[in-house]
């Protein structure tokens, strides 16, 4: 029996997701003006920036500048003893920023705003999450592995991030133009 899968420690990213949701959540309630302001501000120059970089060139570069740092860390922490520390720290920061994201869209657009957020994080994000866990259970799984098979891990793992940021430049723009077109007319 693995010991390590009933600790606490193997379920702390979980439970440091849920608490960055919650107070995620309350951030987003409590600085609701700001946020507000924050979004209206940000997305055009986003969007400007993506648009001059070229579509969908300028797009990759732009989401690998977002996503491949975070990998890098996610994977050197991994191969590492601080990887519950840092699993933890990753999940939190994604749970108050989901929660962000999806609190204020719905208190922009109501109802509505919660299929719209949702809009943003599909399809990439089920491979990202997918490519989080399968580096969570290497990095507890870490010694029944030879150097050169955590490397292959890695490298499928990075493979799957990679499936992750092509369909965050093919896919998701589609997604969310569908989605806001249907929710907006």
């Amino acid at each position: 029996m693995d010991f390590r899968r009933n600790s606490l420690l193997y379920s702390l990213p979980i439970v440091m997701f849920v608490v960055g949701i919650l107070i995620g959540t309350a951030v987003s309630i409590w600085r609701s003006a700001y946020l507000y302001k924050q979004t209206i501000c940000y997305l055009p120059v986003v969007h400007l920036q993506i648009k001059q970089a070229g579509f969908p060139s300028g797009f990759l570069k732009y989401v690998c500048r977002l996503r491949l740092p975070v990998f890098l860390m996610i994977a050197a922490s991994a191969l590492t003893n601080v990887a519950p520390a840092a699993f933890a720290a990753i999940a939190f920061i994604s749970g108050v920023s989901a929660a962000i994201v999806i609190t204020s869209a719905t208190m922009l657009f109501g109802i509505t705003g919660i299929l719209q957020a949702l809009a943003l994080f599909l399809p990439h994000f089920i491979f990202y999450i997918f490519g989080y866990w399968a580096l969570y259970e290497l990095a507890y799984k870490r010694s029944e592995f030879r150097l050169g098979e955590q490397i292959g891990i890695l490298f499928r793992i990075a493979l799957i991030w990679a499936v992750g940021i092509g369909s965050e430049v093919l896919l998701a723009p589609l997604v969310v133009t569908k989605i806001f077109v249907a929710v907006h007319g």
